[in-house]
């Protein structure tokens, strides 16, 4: 479901800025404005009242992201319950030529596992997913591993509040 939201900043997220087109999940920005005033994007995730809120499990989305600067996309999973022990980000692509792609997970102690810089063509389509399990979280992009966190953080800091999937501009 497309979402609503005002940031501090002044800038949103509007339904109006997400659609469905040739069986696609399209979504739009507007607005250059440096400091966010005005700015719109959209936003979409699976956070309604039937929708999948889990603790672990494997996600995996299909997507490209069209060259353009001003907005970034990012897909990612995001607790039920603000901020909650942490978050997933399978991706995160900052720079118009989508070319380099990010990942991360904000771990229940507040400590923030990233990825290396990740240079793809993210312009085709790709495979993104998440493998969150007690112990461990697994990000790849098209099969390859980008982000493992065993033997990097210990499993007690892993998240275990309830997540859904989102999809956004920001």
């Amino acid at each position: 479901a497309p979402y609503e939201l005002r940031r501090q900043n002044g800038s949103s997220w509007s339904p109006s800025m997400v659609r469905m087109e040739g069986g696609e999940l399209q979504i739009s920005g507007t607005g250059r404005n440096p400091t966010g005033r005005g700015n719109i994007a959209g936003g979409g995730c699976w956070c309604r009242d039937d929708a999948p809120m889990r603790r672990y499990g494997v996600w995996q989305v299909r997507a490209k992201f069209d060259v353009g600067g001003g907005y970034g996309p990012v897909i990612g999973l995001w607790p039920t319950e603000g901020d909650g022990e942490g978050w997933i980000t399978l991706a995160r692509v900052d720079q118009a030529s989508r070319t380099t792609l990010y990942a991360l997970v904000r771990t229940r102690d507040d400590h923030t596992v990233e990825s290396e810089p990740v240079s793809a063509d993210l312009t085709s389509w790709h495979t993104y997913s998440v493998e969150w399990r007690p112990d461990s979280v697994v990000l790849r992009l098209d099969d390859e591993v980008v982000l493992d966190t065993r033997g990097r953080i210990a499993p007690a800091a892993i998240p275990t509040s309830p997540m859904f999937l989102y999809v956004q501009l920001v």
